[in-house]
């Protein structure tokens, strides 16, 4: 989670620096090869990049340190929905660009000849950090959740909401590419490379421009607030400590740590390992090996040490024997084996 944390901020600030270019209105001219200029020479720096990651951890300190009702549920409670209808918008006015059914059909018309082990590793990590799995996180929340709160059927509308919100996502951005031009395999900026160009047909095109990138900071707020209550729950718990000082102490670290991680998009981009750089080896290691590691360990305490323990109380014949199959054999060697092909 703390690794996770140390580049997930970083991210974080790119949306608190797109905000600041919103309002501004530097996002308001160029093509498709300019917005994507404009992004690289934006994360390759050696200043604003840094400066929005610490103001980024510094929001999420001021939420957590807060208190969860007082800090992490108000603040949740109300940008959540507020992001969820500015995406349905604005997939409902992609659909209309030239060119449109050409990035949807590039998005949802799979071609199976091209998937590889590899890109099964990467779906798996995807699946596991969209939905915190092997992280705890669930732990951490569900420990505020009363005893009459279903875990269940929370993790079913977690699972729906969160494949309803990737796929609305990407009918949010494969129509801008295909209608603009941009090349899908540019990466983890194809949102601050795409949107703008959005904005620039749009009537009152800047407002809902600010509207959004704000809309998208509280999104990974959100995350980083997970993060960060999580971890200080840990030390609380462990160690004794205060919220704010637990919370303080693990902001600083971040606030440190990330400094290289935005670095390796620029002067740092040649110091590499494996091949990869800073950013891509925390995201490499974190989302397809130690998540996924995490979440083979778990089933395997679930389904041979704990076995009946773990089950919640009255649940079904059938679903007894589906769960200890799961956690004994199914999850095990499908993660497993994907793993060790990854390795």
């Amino acid at each position: 989670t703390l690794l996770i944390y140390c580049f997930y901020s970083v991210v974080g600030g790119w949306t608190l620096g797109y905000t600041g270019m919103a309002i501004s209105g530097d996002l308001n001219h160029g093509d498709a090869a300019a917005l994507t200029a404009r992004f690289n020479d934006y994360v390759s720096g050696d200043v604003w990049p840094i400066l929005t990651h610490l103001l980024f951890a510094a929001l999420t300190w001021m939420v957590v340190q807060g208190g969860i009702q007082k800090g992490v549920e108000r603040t949740l409670r109300w940008m959540m929905p507020a992001l969820f209808l500015m995406i349905l918008m604005l997939v409902a006015f992609g659909l209309t660009l030239p060119n449109a059914m050409a990035g949807v059909r590039h998005f949802l018309m799979p071609d199976f000849s091209k998937l590889g082990m590899s890109g099964v590793l990467d779906a798996m990590g995807l699946a596991f950090f969209s939905l915190s799995i092997g992280l705890g996180i669930h732990t951490t929340y569900g420990a505020y959740l009363p005893t009459s709160e279903g875990v269940g059927r929370s993790s079913l509308w977690v699972v729906l909401l969160a494949s309803m919100v990737a796929v609305l996502a990407g009918l949010m951005i494969f129509p801008v590419l295909a209608s603009t031009g941009i090349d899908p395999a540019s990466g983890p900026g194809l949102t601050f490379m795409t949107m703008p160009a959005v904005f620039q047909l749009l009537p009152f095109g800047q407002v809902l421009e600010v509207v959004f990138f704000a809309l998208l900071v509280f999104a990974a707020l959100s995350s980083a607030i997970s993060l960060l209550e999580h971890l200080q729950c840990f030390l609380c718990e462990t160690w004794g400590w205060s919220r704010r000082t637990a919370c303080s102490a693990i902001t600083l670290f971040v606030m440190v740590s990330g400094v290289p991680v935005s670095l390796s998009f620029g002067p740092l981009q040649h110091a590499t390992l494996f091949g990869k750089t800073i950013f891509e080896l925390l995201d490499f290691v974190t989302s397809n090996l130690m998540m996924p590691l995490f979440g083979l360990m778990l089933t395997l305490l679930l389904g041979w040490k704990l076995g009946r323990k773990a089950l919640p109380q009255g649940i079904s014949a059938h679903w007894h024997h589906l769960l200890m199959n799961c956690w004994r054999w199914i999850a095990p060697l499908l993660i497993g084996g994907i793993l060790i092909r990854g390795l």
